[in-house]
């Protein structure tokens, strides 16, 4: 069975951290990298999402399920150990359409 690229998305959030590994506090956080792939713990593609708490992956495969990790970076591009592994079904985004123009009412009919 072949996998074809679709439109389909998952949006991932964390928590950044505010300390190091060893209790200092973190002055130099650089961002965040997502790490995915099919299999469990075997991340086959990685993106940069930047210093934000959100990222959404696109142009993955509608239905399939992925398996996600992150770690934080700092400006030395130093890595943090893998966070907790999440699986998520990618899906199609909701269509968003244009609100529908009311119409304007009517006079009521004088009396």
């Amino acid at each position: 069975m072949a996998l074809c690229s679709s439109a389909a998305q998952i949006t991932v959030r964390w928590t950044m951290p505010v300390n190091n590994a060893d209790g200092t506090p973190l002055i130099d956080l650089g961002g965040a990298k997502i790490y995915y792939g099919l299999e469990s713990n075997n991340y086959t593609m990685v993106k940069d999402a930047g210093n934000t708490n959100q990222y959404t992956i696109s142009n993955l495969v509608d239905g399939v399920i992925y398996y996600i990790n992150g770690t934080a970076y700092n400006t030395a591009g130093l890595e943090s150990d893998f966070t907790t592994e999440i699986s998520k079904k990618a899906s199609l985004p909701i269509p968003t359409s244009k609100p529908a123009q009311l119409k304007r009412l009517k006079e009521p009919p004088e009396s």
